[in-house]
């Protein structure tokens, strides 16, 4: 959130600079940007595989001492290891879309920097 909201503020300093400046000031914090959310998607996946871990060697401990008769514990527990197997995948889903989104603004850069260049070439007519 703090980097986020140091963006906004660099973002605001741009806005005084002349327009050539601002773009590629801008640029640079699009790149950051992309970079945080790459960065968190793969955090968000890490979190997601330790989940999974977590909840596998639940499910084996519960079914190594699993006896005829379920305790109340047990039930709970099952319970809990279902509520973080959701936390889990909920995790891996959304490093999934930092990832699109991440993916999706590099390529809006790519433009923005292919439409600059060719206006910016001599002899080339502007877009």
């Amino acid at each position: 959130a703090h980097r986020s909201l140091r963006g906004g503020e660099e973002a605001k300093d741009v806005q005084n600079q002349p327009s050539r400046k601002t773009f590629k000031m801008l640029r640079e914090l699009t790149r950051q940007g992309i970079a945080e959310l790459q960065d968190a998607a793969v955090q968000l996946r890490t979190l997601g595989r330790a989940v999974e871990g977590t909840v596998k060697c639940m499910e084996s401990a519960l079914s190594e001492n699993s006896c005829p008769s379920t305790s109340i514990a047990e039930i709970g527990m099952r319970d809990r290891a279902v509520i973080v197997e959701d936390a889990g995948r909920n995790s891996t889903t959304s490093a999934e879309l930092l990832e699109k989104i991440a993916e999706a603004t590099e390529a809006t850069l790519r433009k923005v920097e292919a439409a600059d260049a060719s206006a910016g070439a001599p002899g080339q007519p502007r877009k």
